[in-house]
């Protein structure tokens, strides 16, 4: 998107303060994100055409517990300023983590996530709570969802992921009611890149809430689990200052990694799907088709190794 140097000065008018300059950061799948500097200080500046995803974003960031996120710090809908919905938050700034983290950084995130998840609704869409209380519901609406999108990659591949996605529906139906007792869900990031956080001086903080939502807290820890290959060693101090005992959760984990396998088989057959109608543009394109069809064949390879360690 192309901003005007009178856009940016409307948006420090609205900030209080006088603009230096301003420059592009980033894109995400349904983002631009721009970086605005004034004699004030520096502000991020997140655009979309999704008003309902970025309304909902900046509510959670609004209202996360102290410590937890960034400050936001207006949110336009009106089109007047810009073409697009956007709002306004603050820059963050410390150290992102690498993918071999040390201990210090395992219990801060602990605590972090801790905290985060003790953020808890009872009050969430049916739909949602129907997917959660029932997993052969959750398999079968991504499998559903990615059959239209399954031409794009070789028959070999194919072939492999009906096989686990059968195996997939034979485990989600013995393990049926695993969270049907799930009164209160949790608030979950959803997004543990190592970009989205950020190692202050002031401790942990993460930005990018662009998908989070209430949910099974075991969701986050897979995807942070995974993401970070921490060793044995810290997974025990990870359980051990997020206060859950490792063991108790380790079934619920592996079966629910499985279902979330799927989901992420589906997303990447989609976004191949996409990407050869031509419907994502080079700025968002995050991916390559052979780089998405690298992550297609590891998830595939990952969710098999897992499968014959749950038998």
């Amino acid at each position: 998107m192309k901003l005007s140097k009178l856009q940016m000065e409307r948006i420090c008018d609205k900030l209080g303060c006088n603009l230096i300059s301003y420059s592009y950061l980033a894109s995400g799948n349904h983002n631009d994100i721009y970086l605005i500097k004034s004699e004030k200080g520096n502000y991020v500046m997140k655009v979309g055409e999704d008003s309902k995803r970025l309304v909902d974003e900046f509510n959670t960031i609004k209202n996360l517990k102290k410590g937890l996120g960034q400050k936001v710090y207006f949110f336009d809908s009106s089109h007047k300023v810009l073409p697009k919905t956007f709002f306004i938050q603050e820059q963050l700034i410390g150290k992102h983590p690498t993918k071999k983290v040390n201990d210090n950084f395992v219990i801060s995130i602990a605590k972090w996530y801790r905290t985060l998840h003790g953020i808890t609704s009872t009050n969430i869409d049916p739909k949602e709570k129907k997917i959660f209380h029932s997993l052969s519901y959750w398999a079968n609406y991504q499998i559903n969802k990615s059959e239209q999108d399954r031409e794009n990659v070789s028959d070999n591949i194919i072939h492999e992921i009906n096989n686990f996605f059968k195996e997939i529906k034979e485990l989600s139906e013995k393990h049926e009611a695993l969270f049907k007792t799930r009164k209160k869900f949790s608030l979950n990031q959803n997004d543990p890149s190592e970009e989205n956080i950020f190692i202050t001086k002031n401790g942990i903080r993460v930005i990018d809430w662009e998908f989070s939502g209430y949910g099974l807290y075991e969701r986050d820890l897979i995807l942070f689990l995974e993401r970070y290959k921490l060793s044995k060693k810290q997974e025990d101090l990870f359980f051990n200052y997020y206060g859950k005992n490792k063991s108790d959760l380790t079934k619920k984990m592996n079966i629910l990694s499985l279902i979330l396998s799927c989901g992420d088989i589906s997303y990447l057959l989609n976004r191949l799907s996409l990407l050869k109608q031509g419907k994502i543009s080079k700025l968002k394109q995050s991916s390559k088709k052979q780089q998405l069809i690298r992550r297609l064949k590891d998830i595939i390879g990952q969710a098999k190794k897992k499968l014959k360690e749950i038998r």
